[in-house]
């Protein structure tokens, strides 16, 4: 079985799911790049915009370490965060997973795609 380094682009809401489904990744041997999963948003900062930045700056390079980005799209959402994160994935090319409905054109760029985690995992652990 391939090894990946793994980021999931998702809704931030949904963190707490994704972080036992990041559990079991890294249980088969994988590793889980996505720090937000776990570390949310750094409250360090009271001024927004700086924190905002550090998310983002942290998110991207944490993109550029994987080798594979899930793009978990099964619940709608007005931020574009994930987006933006499937994008740099792209333009890095780096291989592009998605588990959820196809909400986007860019969508039809993914290599796999899952109805659900529990597809997705029976893949990959």
């Amino acid at each position: 079985m391939i090894t990946y380094k793994i980021y999931i682009a998702s809704n931030f809401s949904g963190r707490k799911v994704l972080h036992k489904i990041a559990i079991k990744l890294e249980a088969a041997g994988h590793i889980v790049t996505s720090r937000w999963i776990t570390e949310g948003n750094d409250k360090r900062y009271k001024n927004w915009h700086t924190r905002a930045t550090a998310a983002a700056e942290r998110d991207s390079a944490d993109v550029s370490r994987a080798n594979l980005l899930i793009l978990d799209t099964r619940k709608k959402t007005r931020r574009g965060g994930r987006e933006v994160e499937f994008g740099l994935a792209l333009g890095l090319g780096i291989e592009c997973w998605l588990v959820g409905p196809r909400r986007n054109i860019f969508h039809e760029f993914t290599s796999r795609r899952f109805s659900t985690w529990k597809r997705c995992l029976k893949v990959l652990v």
